[in-house]
């Protein structure tokens, strides 16, 4: 949420709110002049809060609701990677495996359960 004094004088609050966290890091060792091994890291997690306006599909008309609509993200990846090269550095080849998992878990007011993939 935006903090108050950031607000002009004549704006409310309107309660949204976004985090993220994201870490992240890269590894690498040289076997040799012409080989390097490389471990590449990484890690996202993000909340978002909002207070969004509903539309009634009986009735047409729009409301908001007492609870806010929530929104997370996880994201985990990660990469192992060898280099090759060659003719003084002048060629390089780059072998990889990637790995990646991600999750999301979303709610609105009136959810019976909360819907989720991962």
């Amino acid at each position: 949420m935006t903090p108050l004094e950031l607000l002009p004088p004549d704006r409310k609050a309107i309660g949204n709110n976004y985090d993220n966290m994201t870490y992240s890091t890269k590894l690498g060792v040289d076997v040799n002049e012409n080989l390097t091994l490389n471990g590449v890291a990484r890690y996202t997690d993000a909340d978002a809060c909002a207070l969004r306006r509903y539309v009634d599909p009986v009735a047409f008309t729009s409301f908001r609701p007492r609870h806010r609509a929530r929104k997370s993200y996880t994201s985990s990846s990660r990469r192992g990677e060898a280099v090759w090269s060659v003719l003084n550095g002048g060629s390089k080849s780059y072998f990889g495996i990637n790995y990646t998992i991600t999750g999301n878990y979303n709610i609105s007011p009136g959810d019976a359960a909360p819907p989720s993939t991962r």
